[in-house]
């Protein structure tokens, strides 16, 4: 399943606070019908406010009064349960989603935080409804402007996938099943062609599981691209300590632990995965990529680059 991003321009107080009643009522069934096709969490910008109860959608009328008035018991209860599984997309998160150190998305210079995740992690947007705004339509047309390596501007127009409403999603669904079933087709291919595909790199501990049982990872093809620059980096690497500049050098950011999570047993256990010669080493630093990550050893005695996870960000001392 994929996560879904919330089109934080089509916030708006509305004329009427019996117009924003409709307007979240149709919200939250178009959210609802994303669910029961198969999209996973609501992601929400942080630019929309840490609390979504505090967004006003009329006049001195804010989410939180429309909970506590909605008559549709029912209708609400599908609001707070998206809510709640909803992850906030921070700015930190740009390099994992976006990538958004050489790319932005815009409509008529607004910067569109949401539809350009959309579009880049090939996945949906959700806007509320108004037939007067531009988001009362199936794809919403974004505009991207990428700085290339050479520092030339490319500036294009992309149709994000999108929904107002119920019947939006439902247009999305054959769309949807084909992505997924592709999705599943490319996560086998790339375990069945690791040793092709990544000659300089180990697969061991998990990374099986992940590919070939585990959860339809959204955003495989941006997962093969930072692996095939981990695998230049281990072609290089034939002397001295593993090296971060180094493996930035290729255009991929490494990341450690806090010191808190590696210090915890349960979470540092976490990250322990078996080499192929059956003893246990601690995966910590880890690649980014499309709300994924993958944790990697690197042996700087045999200077081999080993592969133990994939998947969903693990457990830290944050979290708890």
């Amino acid at each position: 399943m994929l996560d879904y991003m919330f089109n934080e321009l089509s916030v708006e107080k509305f004329d009427a606070v019996a117009i924003a009643h409709d307007r979240m009522k149709l919200f939250v069934k178009t959210c609802s019908r994303a669910r029961e096709i198969g999209w996973k969490s609501l992601r929400l910008h942080e630019s929309i406010g840490e609390n979504v109860y505090y967004i006003e959608i009329s006049d001195n009328y804010f989410v939180g009064k429309w909970v506590e008035e909605c008559k549709e018991k029912d209708v609400v209860s599908l609001f707070k349960g998206i809510i709640t599984e909803s992850p906030l997309l921070k700015g930190d998160d740009d390099k994992q989603v976006n990538d958004w150190g050489n790319t932005e998305y815009s409509i008529n210079g607004d910067i569109a935080k949401g539809l350009g995740a959309a579009h880049f992690m090939d996945t949906l947007a959700v806007s509320f409804w108004e037939e007067s705004s531009r988001y009362y339509k199936e794809f919403v047309k974004v505009h991207c402007k990428v700085i290339n390596e050479d520092l030339k501007i490319n500036e294009f127009d992309v149709d994000v996938v999108h929904a107002s409403l119920p019947e939006h999603v439902d247009k999305h669904k054959i769309w949807f099943e084909e992505r997924i079933r592709k999705e599943a087709e490319n996560r086998k291919d790339l375990w069945e062609k690791r040793e092709t595909y990544f000659p300089n790199l180990i697969f061991c501990g998990e990374t099986e599981k992940n590919l070939t049982q585990g959860e339809t990872l959204a955003g495989i093809s941006r997962v093969f691209e930072k692996l095939k620059r981990l695998n230049d980096y281990a072609a290089e690497w034939k002397e001295g300590g593993f090296s971060v500049e180094g493996v930035a050098a290729k255009g991929v950011d490494v990341s450690n632990e806090s010191d808190s999570t590696m210090q915890h047993p349960r979470l540092k256990n976490m990250r322990k995965f078996r080499l192929p010669n059956g003893e246990k080493e601690t995966f910590e630093p880890h690649i980014k990529t499309a709300g994924l990550r993958f944790h990697f050893y690197a042996d700087e005695a045999t200077h081999q680059i080993y592969v133990g996870y994939i998947g969903k960000h693990l457990p830290t001392s944050s979290d708890n």
